[in-house]
């Protein structure tokens, strides 16, 4: 039993984000409603605001995310960019990498500011 669910929490961990539902099941109609919204030029910007977040939801929930879980992997994914800006900082400051190659990388880093003169 302790691995059937083991094997279930690893299933519900890596479908994140993943959709293998019916295309012409009830979420998905819901989904396509909101897209249609968003696309109308006749919506106001409010309700086409609106629509965007329900939309994020529907898929939220028609995914089995949690809140919680996309907190998880924004956190992470912010983590991630945070250490390959600071690797590359490293190999500026050591000679590695050209000053330049970071401005342009990294166009609103501290370096690039400074560089410009607008800090």
């Amino acid at each position: 039993m302790a691995k059937k669910n083991n094997t279930k929490s690893w299933w519900k961990k890596t479908k994140l984000f993943i959709n293998k539902l019916n295309p012409a099941s009830e979420d998905n109609k819901a989904i396509r409603d909101k897209k249609r919204i968003i696309q109308n030029e006749d919506s106001s910007t409010k309700e086409k605001k609106v629509a965007q977040v329900q939309q994020s939801a529907l898929k939220r929930k028609r995914d089995e995310v949690s809140i919680s879980d996309v907190h998880a992997k924004n956190t992470k994914d912010m983590q991630n960019r945070a250490s390959k800006k600071h690797d590359d900082w490293k190999k500026m400051r050591s000679g590695k990498m050209k000053k330049e190659d970071f401005i342009k990388k990294y166009p609103n880093s501290g370096t690039a500011r400074k560089s410009r003169g607008n800090r």
